[in-house]
């Protein structure tokens, strides 16, 4: 549906300006504002650039952040984590190794056992 927004020209005349709505499906690109379109595609295109600064404070809005990859070290052995999957569910072993098998998955194997 489409909105008529009113506003004064310059010479003091009402311009009637049309705002179209537009429907985006799934897996479709929304169509974009020409000024943001271009912020956008220059900073997609210069992969050189590592900050962006405000135009009118000079002051950084935007900083990369370093690659991480981190190792995370749990805080019970292979064992423990084994026999938690045997007990009852009202057993809070049972919650640990669930929820230890949790972060594994998320991590992708980016996880190391207390040693025993």
């Amino acid at each position: 549906m489409a909105e008529n927004k009113e506003r004064r020209g310059e010479q003091g005349i009402e311009v009637k300006q049309e705002v179209k709505m537009v429907d985006v499906k799934m897996g479709e690109e929304a169509p974009l504002p020409r000024e943001v379109k271009t912020w956008m595609e220059k900073f997609e295109q210069d992969p050189i650039q590592k900050v962006i600064n405000d135009d009118r404070t000079g002051q950084p809005i935007m900083t990369p952040s370093a690659p991480v990859d981190p190792r995370i070290q749990l805080p019970v052995t292979r064992g423990t984590f084994t026999s938690g999957f045997g007990k009852a569910i009202s057993d809070a072993g049972k919650w640990l190794s669930v929820f230890i098998f949790r972060v594994i998955k998320i991590n992708k194997g980016k996880v190391k056992f207390k040693d025993e």
